[in-house]
């Protein structure tokens, strides 16, 4: 008992940091750290993570006041890492939008020592069994500084409740019920969940939690998406419905799944170079996007009454604009630059009724051409 008491404090303090720092290349320092023998729970205060240059810390973009794990003697026995619950209050997160759209902590999702980028959150190929239980965390803040927009995006009073992550059958006395509650730019969101625990003879845990968009501004929202179009939306409102699953027994990078069911008014969008504009008064999405694969999948696209505005085709302009759409219609091969700025996307069902293409002249104010009440239907598109 009292080498354990002195013994895990220890290795918390003086060996986890340099372990950190070659898995993640942060360096956390720990400040008070408590070790009870008998009921197996570690309290570590103060933690700090720090970004690294030349081998050294560098800015501090991490803060954690109180991190308390219930950890499983047995488990522990038979090389498991299990806990009954794990608790986090008071963290602090500073995240820095740099002006070429990288980030302060883009090095935590672009390790060079790993071979794919989904490995990130491959958790079955951990080299020993884990399963954290009763995940919450309390009291929380994120802070994003984008240098781009000059813009500050505040997210405040971080509630979060998790009953599971973990990469093999564990199961504990009780789960918690999946839930998340912030306050984002002043507005308060609240996400409610539902979990499928599942046991030693039914691996298929899933954890599921869901928010309701009411009248979000997507050009706010747009530039942040995990993944780069060779378009803009500079109008349009969102309204519906976002599901948050994360699937442990999912294949390698896509456990993690956004799961949308969209409904877009007023919507403008425009090609980079805006030789190109598309707009519609509404227009619905259903669909997924895998984060980390950066997958997008649409189930369905339905677009009411689409207005398409280009120069004329023997433009030269006009040309290198449709040769930057191209990659969206026949995704370039893993050898060109463009592959991994390019998503893999797929259209199950896209309709469009009551659309329009108009071939502007000088200044888009005047048609050369015009076509109305185009009705157009694609199905199994992929490129």
């Amino acid at each position: 008992s009292a080498t354990g008491y002195l013994l895990v404090p220890y290795l918390v303090q003086n060996k986890l940091p340099d372990y950190l720092a070659e898995k993640t290349r942060a360096y956390f320092t720990f400040g008070r750290i408590s070790f009870n023998p008998y009921n197996f729970k570690l309290v570590v205060r103060d933690i700090s993570a720090e970004s690294m240059a030349d081998g050294q810390p560098q800015d501090r973009f991490l803060t954690i006041d109180d991190l308390r794990i219930n950890l499983d003697f047995l488990s522990l026995l038979r090389g498991e890492l299990t806990s009954s619950e794990l608790r986090l209050e008071r963290a602090k997160m500073q995240i820095v939008r740099n002006q070429d759209k990288s980030y302060n902590i883009s090095f935590l999702l672009d390790n060079q020592n790993l071979s794919d980028r989904s490995e990130i959150i491959d958790f079955a190929e951990l080299p020993f069994l884990f399963s954290f239980n009763n995940i919450s965390i309390a009291e929380s803040r994120v802070i994003i500084d984008d240098a781009l927009s000059g813009k500050q995006h505040v997210i405040k009073d971080i509630e979060l409740a998790l009953p599971v992550i973990s990469n093999f059958p564990y199961e504990t006395d009780s789960y918690i019920h999946p839930r998340f509650s912030a306050v984002i730019n002043g507005s308060p969101v609240s996400l409610t969940g539902e979990a499928l625990i599942g046991s030693a003879a039914q691996p298929n845990r899933q954890t599921q939690l869901s928010v309701d968009l009411n009248d979000i501004e997507i050009p706010l929202y747009f530039d942040y998406l995990p993944l780069t179009l060779p378009v803009d939306i500079n109008e349009g409102t969102a309204n519906g419905v976002l599901h948050l699953t994360f699937s442990p027994q999912e294949k390698q990078g896509s456990r993690f799944k956004i799961r949308f069911n969209l409904e877009a008014t007023d919507l403008e969008m425009e090609s980079r170079d805006q030789k190109m504009s598309l707009s519609m008064p509404a227009a619905r999405f259903e669909g997924s996007l895998e984060p980390f694969t950066r997958v997008l999948d649409f189930k369905s696209i339905l677009l009411r009454e689409p207005k398409m505005i280009t120069e004329p085709a023997e433009d030269a302009t006009i040309s290198e604009t449709l040769a930057s759409l191209a990659p969206l219609a026949l995704r370039p091969s893993p050898d060109d630059k463009l592959y991994k700025v390019i998503p893999p996307i797929s259209v199950n069902l896209l309709i469009a009724e009551g659309g329009g293409i108009s071939i502007s002249g000088t200044g888009k104010k005047n048609s050369l051409l015009r076509w109305d009440n185009i009705q157009l239907s694609v199905k199994n598109f992929t490129n």
